[in-house]
């Protein structure tokens, strides 16, 4: 069975902080779900510290929303990318043969 790979020259912005492959030319199936959870984490912490930032005075309202926007749309791709795998599988266990 040959691997399935996503080739992508611009993928999502890597955080060296995270555990996000370095290498997102030629990433592996498994590689870019693993990445695109590590993003959407990243994003949910980012946006809770930019928070405390922001009540402590030492963020903008501007910035915080920014941050909880951005990690609103990561976690919302993520969901929207479980439904349709879920619905994929379902429709592969589903086939016969």
């Amino acid at each position: 069975m040959n691997d399935i790979s996503i080739q992508s020259d611009q993928m999502f912005p890597l955080f060296p902080e995270s555990k996000i492959s370095q290498n997102p030319k030629n990433v592996d199936f498994r590689e870019f779900v693993k990445n695109a959870i590590y993003r959407t984490d990243y994003r949910q912490k980012n946006a809770n510290i930019t928070i405390q930032k922001m009540m402590q005075g030492d963020a903008g309202i501007h910035e915080t929303m920014l941050e909880i926007s951005k990690a609103d749309i990561s976690l919302r791709m993520l969901n929207q990318f479980r439904t349709k795998a879920m619905e994929s599988y379902k429709q592969i266990m589903q086939m016969t043969f």
